[in-house]
């Protein structure tokens, strides 16, 4: 389990992708977890806000551009996979 800038603890499903960064650190590692408990509490130092969007309403967003090609592309590529599986 884990707890990072959100105080949420969650348990890793999946690793989605790795990617180039936009900024600071050398890649971008995206997962699909499992929140098990905790309510979001952000340190303001590390997370300004933070919302629930669609993907179309995020896409709307001004977004570093390895955030936008995860969100536009590979997301919605696996949420299409998950909704054909239910």
């Amino acid at each position: 389990m884990s707890q990072k800038e959100t105080q949420l603890t969650v348990v890793p499903i999946k690793r989605l992708a790795t990617t180039e960064a936009d900024y600071k650190v050398n890649r971008l590692y995206w997962w699909l977890a499992k929140v098990v408990d905790g309510q979001i509490s952000c340190d303001s130092r590390e997370i300004a806000e933070y919302g629930f969007f669609s993907i179309d309403d995020l896409m709307k967003l001004d977004l570093f551009p390895q955030t936008r090609w995860f969100f536009s592309g590979l997301l919605r590529k696996h949420l299409c996979h998950c909704e054909e599986g239910l």
